[in-house]
């Protein structure tokens, strides 16, 4: 019934604007398909990307604490050297 409607909704346009109504039910449901599988694709890359960012921003993360981590050895190891010369 929706089907219908909306081949119904096209041809009144059609025929509004003094052209033939040629959208078959097939032709609605083989757009809708498509629509749904760019829909798939977009979802799954937008996922991708937010998976990838996810990854790289851990990896950030790391190497942040890496760089602290050798930062705080360096100043240990100034004190301890400084302690041991005076």
């Amino acid at each position: 019934v929706e089907d219908v409607a909306i081949a119904n909704s096209h041809e009144e346009i059609n025929n509004f604007h003094g052209c033939e109504a040629d959208v078959s039910l097939d032709e609605i449901k083989k757009e809708k398909k498509i629509s749904d599988a760019s829909e798939k694709i977009y979802s799954t890359s937008f996922t991708n990307a937010t998976t990838l960012l996810r990854e790289n921003i851990q990896t950030v993360g790391l190497e942040i604490s890496r760089s602290i981590a050798s930062e705080v050895l360096i100043q240990q190891k100034s004190e301890w050297s400084f302690k041991k010369v005076h």
